[in-house]
Parts: C-alpha cells; sequence; structure tokens
C-alpha cells in the first residue's frame, strides 16, 4: 500500500512538473508575442507620421521605417500610372530592380490582375517566382492600394529567406496599405484643388468685370484687380474691410442685396 501511495504521488508530482512546463512555455511565448506587438506598433506609428506629415520622409520614411521590422527585409511602394502601370515610387533595402522584376512575376502569376494579394512563402520553391532568389527576394507579399476609382498601386514586403507571415501580420501590412492608399489619394485631391485655385486665379485677373466676394457679415474676401481699377482702390483697401466702406450705395439698398443674395 506504501508503495503504491510513493507510485501515485511520483506520477502526480511529475504531472504537475509538466503542466508547470507547458504554463512557463505558454508564459513565453505570450511574452514574446507581446513584445512582438509593442515593437511592431511603434514601427507601424513611426510609418504613419511619414504619411501624415508630421515627420518629412513621405513614402520613402514610410517604407524604410517599414522595412525595419523584425520580419521584414526589404519594402517597395509602386504607385499607378497615367498610363494604367505602375512606377515604383519608394523602395528599402532591396538591390535596383528587385522591385520591377517583383512585380513582373506577380503580374505572370494574377495574369496582370494586381487587384489582388500575392503571398509567396518561398520564392525558391516555385518554378515561376525562383529567379527572385538572385535579386535577393526569398519571401514576398503584395499589396494592392484599393480606392473608389480602381488600383492607386501596390505596397510589398520581402524577405530574404522564406517569408513566414501570421494573419496579423498580414492585417498589419494592409493597414499600412490602406493608408499610403489614402495619402495618394489626399495629395492628389490637394494637387487638383489647387490647380483649379490657379485657374481660378487667373480667370479673375483676366476678367474686365470687376468681382467682389463678401462673407455674410459683409466684409471683403476676394477682389480682382478690375474691381480695383474700377473702384479706384488698391487690393489692400478692400479686402478685410466691410462693403460699405468702398461701395458707394446706401446701407438699406446694400442690406436689400444681402438678403436677396442669400435667399
Amino acid at each position: 500500500a506504501l508503495d503504491d501511495m510513493r507510485l501515485a504521488i511520483r506520477e502526480g508530482r511529475e504531472a504537475m512538473l509538466l503542466a508547470n512546463r507547458d504554463l512557463a512555455a505558454q508564459f513565453n511565448v505570450s511574452t514574446v508575442t507581446l513584445t512582438e506587438v509593442t515593437r511592431d506598433l511603434t514601427v507601424i506609428q513611426s510609418v504613419l507620421s511619414h504619411l501624415s506629415g508630421e515627420r518629412s520622409g513621405g513614402l520613402a520614411g514610410a517604407a524604410e521605417e517599414l522595412a525595419a521590422l523584425a520580419w521584414v527585409d526589404g519594402v517597395f511602394i509602386a504607385v499607378a500610372t497615367e498610363d494604367g502601370g505602375l512606377s515604383v515610387a519608394a523602395m528599402a533595402n532591396l538591390a535596383p530592380g528587385a522591385a520591377g522584376i517583383t512585380l513582373d512575376v506577380a503580374r505572370q502569376r494574377l495574369d496582370g490582375d494586381l487587384f489582388r494579394e500575392i503571398e509567396v512563402a518561398d520564392t525558391a520553391a516555385a518554378g515561376d517566382t525562383a529567379r527572385l532568389a538572385a535579386w535577393g527576394v526569398g519571401g514576398v507579399f503584395i499589396s494592392p492600394m484599393l480606392t473608389p476609382e480602381g488600383i492607386a498601386g501596390v505596397l510589398a514586403i520581402t524577405s530574404a529567406g522564406p517569408l513566414s507571415l501570421t494573419e496579423r501580420r498580414r492585417d498589419l501590412v494592409r493597414s499600412v496599405t490602406r493608408e499610403v492608399a489614402a495619402t495618394l489619394e489626399r495629395t492628389e485631391l490637394e494637387g487638383e484643388v489647387e490647380e483649379n485655385r490657379r485657374i481660378a486665379e487667373a480667370v479673375l485677373r483676366e476678367m474686365s468685370d470687376g468681382v467682389l466676394v463678401i462673407d455674410q457679415e459683409g466684409i471683403c474676401r476676394i477682389t480682382n484687380p478690375a474691381a480695383s481699377r474700377l473702384l479706384g482702390k488698391a487690393r489692400t483697401g478692400l479686402v478685410g474691410q466691410p462693403w460699405g466702406a468702398f461701395l458707394p450705395l446706401d446701407p438699406e439698398t446694400l442690406e436689400a442685396l444681402r438678403r436677396r443674395a442669400y435667399e
């Protein structure tokens, strides 16, 4: 009976030691995962600061920061061109030409349809991607930048050896891709707004009719040279001034004009 008891105690102790080892291993994995997540979030914050303009790097700065991730070796960002192609706008830690050859392989694999993701864990193991290994690309993940107008470009991460991606890492790359696409769209809109502003200024400047833009408080906000000539006042004597100060009309007439305009 004592022998049986000793055997049961020993077996219970061994089982408990095994359970403790499992718990310790899980704790170590959790600690490693938490550390990796913290490190990744720090890098992504730096990427976003470049894209938002808080830091001056732009797309190049974002690519360099993204390449600092422990599980990433190289990065490139290619943007759509007017002829429907793709042009590499930023690259980090890649040999010259590596981005172009990677895009060519991706187009061939996707039949030219880069609206879909492509992931090659080990380029040496696949016949159509084996030539990428000569360019230092052992694995690649390409995420398309999609906008309401179509594809704005692609963002790609590469690894020197086989690429190991978890779903969390893929989601992280997708999030950065969406931010880059939003940045490109915002930059394009800002360019269009600036171009429209230049056109409007040119039209106003060349008009023979005088133009005044008056806000709801009756303050002049915009004028053109013709208005300055007709009223005999410099621009500085018009912009920022109440319209009653330079228009030869009585207050009742000005108020009637204001009501009619806003109605």
